[in-house]
């Protein structure tokens, strides 16, 4: 059983396209809490 060379392309572009790094996860999950931290949603971080 094999795979053609378009639909390995194929396969590789959709799942490249759909993720998303790990950087910008970082990024967003930071701005996320630092909204939360802002408009005073978490009052007080436990360090």
């Amino acid at each position: 059983m094999t795979t053609s060379d378009a639909t390995v392309e194929k396969k590789s572009e959709k799942s490249s396209a759909t993720k998303i790094s790990w950087d910008t996860w970082a990024v967003l999950t930071a701005f996320v809490a630092a909204l939360l931290i802002r408009f005073g949603v978490v009052k007080h971080i436990p360090w």
